[in-house]
């Protein structure tokens, strides 16, 4: 389980944990990893429940089913830019730069994750507060919280975009990449095609001949 995947029930782990400690952590998480328990699905292991808040753990995992609708729609965004981009040939033949490198853009999903996360339970928390009928006084701090939340949302919105667009770039040079390849097979043939042009020369000989004889 990793960040290689898409979808509400994928685990987002901080990159910068290292590998043995990622380990621990999925081990901690869903229990038993054995074939067996495998076998068996979640049913009589099911994934673990959220720890007590003081873990240090508790901040390097996020479940994306634990976001709200328009955050899980901005993470699933990023989540198929960055499989577009690390897909890709230019991406295998090293032509993007550092900045489009797998470990940069699994840094990018995190710290999309983490904002989008926290934006949903302040937006959360936001609901509640207004619930309560607040007065004029209350009812100006909580639009204050409601301008920072969309100033963040649109920030996290404008990064997804960028993904989007260097998604888009990388499947545009690829296609030009495959263009210029075809292009270049199909000129191995010019000679053929140059030598059928060159025979149209013996044909309107021969028309010629065959209107004298007319």
């Amino acid at each position: 389980m990793d960040n290689h995947d898409i979808g509400p029930n994928t685990l987002l782990i901080d990159p910068s944990l290292p590998a043995e400690a990622r380990r621990r952590l999925i081990r901690r998480i869903y229990g038993p990893t054995n074939p067996v328990a495998r076998a068996l699905g979640n049913a009589l292991f099911p994934p673990r429940p959220w720890w007590d808040a003081g873990d240090p753990d508790v901040d390097r995992f996020i479940r994306p089913s634990s976001l709200d609708a328009s955050c899980l729609r901005l993470l699933v965004r990023a989540q198929q830019a960055i499989g577009i981009i690390l897909g890709s040939k230019v991406h295998a033949d090293s032509q993007l730069g550092h900045a489009a490198g797998e470990k940069a853009l699994r840094e990018h999903e995190w710290q999309i994750a983490t904002a989008l996360l926290k934006g949903t339970r302040l937006s959360a928390k936001l609901v509640l507060n207004a619930a309560d009928a607040p007065g004029p006084m209350t009812a100006a701090v909580l639009e204050s919280h409601k301008r920072a939340l969309t100033v963040a949302q649109d920030a996290t919105t404008s990064r997804v975009t960028a993904l989007e667009r260097c998604a888009a770039q990388a499947e545009a040079a690829d296609a030009a990449e495959r263009d210029w390849r075809g292009a270049l097979k199909a000129s191995e043939l010019n000679d053929q095609y140059r030598d059928l042009v060159a025979r149209t020369a013996a044909d309107e000989l021969a028309i010629a001949e065959i209107t004298g004889l007319t």
